[in-house]
């Protein structure tokens, strides 16, 4: 089984680990301030996500807005449609797809289950998990994706207008818990409709107003208090932290992937090799509710330990699929 675990581990570092990277610097939202190795007490890590949309683009009212992906809502359509060049009945990938449509309750919640997993086997079974998705329903916020892409507090803003539109269903969720869980102790993700703004691509990216991938400290939540912003309260306890995720890293099912990479108009026919996986970053970014520290210049986001580490570039490997493990170092400090 080790030789097993290892010979993945050596596919994952040259498995499309080139091809684009996550902007390290951007995306970590680094403050210095999270408390280092901060497990939990009964060593049991509690995710709980929800799925939330955008005003819908493309209406009278909401017109299209090209540097944004997508509509401002999921992926739905399970015939992967999505993913023909524009204009034609041709297949932007003809090969094995990314995180397949739809992208419902059932796909999130094994997305929970994918990171879940990953932190208990890194773990070597020290850190076990529960992970739920609230609802088979959509929640929507009141804005469109490029207004909260504007800034930090504003994706604190997003973070929890997210939570409010689903907080009667999360308190719900505890409240009809046959064991219900202390809310301090579980780690809440919203995941948003369409891509986010996190990668470094060798072209122009025309989609700008994409919202970046964030784990919200309470550093940038008192900022967003400051700012007028109060945090959602789950059976009176303020939420401060969390993580913000798109449906998907895979840039396949967006025409978007067409500005970027070409189309057959410009001799390129096959677009399978550009997709991306979304555990790696997500367990980058679970990482810092962790405590696990930054193996990258957060200054500068120049790699230290490269694809070696989940807290660098190594959460790329494996286009995002099979992410690297913790260093040594931080395995042996989180015990």
């Amino acid at each position: 089984m080790n030789f097993i675990l290892n010979l993945l581990f050596l596919i994952s570092l040259g498995f499309g680990a080139n091809y684009f990277q996550p902007n390290l610097h951007l995306l970590s939202r680094y403050q210095g301030s999270f408390e280092p190795f901060n497990f939990p007490d009964d060593t049991t890590l509690r995710i709980v996500g929800i799925m939330v949309e955008f005003l819908e683009e493309g209406t009278i009212e909401v017109p299209y807005n090209p540097r944004t992906s997508g509509n401002g809502k999921f992926l739905s359509d399970p015939s992967a449609t999505y993913i023909n060049f524009i204009d034609s009945q041709k297949s932007r990938c003809a090969g094995t797809l990314v995180d397949r449509p739809p992208h419902d309750s059932l796909y999130f919640q094994k997305q929970l289950e994918a990171v879940g997993n990953y932190y208990t086997n890194i773990s070597g079974g020290v850190l076990s998990y529960t992970a739920t998705i609230i609802k088979d329903k959509y929640y929507q916020v009141s804005n469109e994706m490029e207004y909260y892409a504007q800034g930090d507090t504003l994706l604190a803003e997003f973070f929890t207008e997210a939570l409010d539109a689903a907080k009667s269903d999360i308190k719900a969720y505890f409240d009809l818990a046959s064991s219900p869980d202390d809310v301090n102790d579980v780690v809440f993700v919203v995941f948003h409709a369409g891509l986010s703004q996190d990668f470094s691509y060798p072209y122009l990216d025309p989609t700008i107003y994409d919202l970046k991938s964030a784990y919200i400290d309470s550093a940038m939540m008192n900022k967003a208090i400051i700012k007028g912003v109060s945090p959602t309260e789950i059976k009176s306890v303020p939420i401060y932290t969390g993580i913000i995720l798109p449906e998907t890293y895979n840039i396949i099912y967006y025409d978007v992937v067409e500005d970027i990479y070409g189309n057959p108009d410009s001799g390129v026919d096959d677009l399978c090799a550009y997709q991306y996986g979304l555990t790696g970053i997500f367990a980058f970014l679970l990482g810092y509710e962790l405590g696990l520290p930054p193996m990258f210049n957060t200054v500068t986001g120049d790699p230290r330990v490269g694809r070696f580490g989940l807290m660098d570039y190594g959460s790329n490997n494996g286009r995002g699929v099979m992410p690297a493990a913790p260093t040594p170092w931080t395995r042996i400090k989180a015990g």
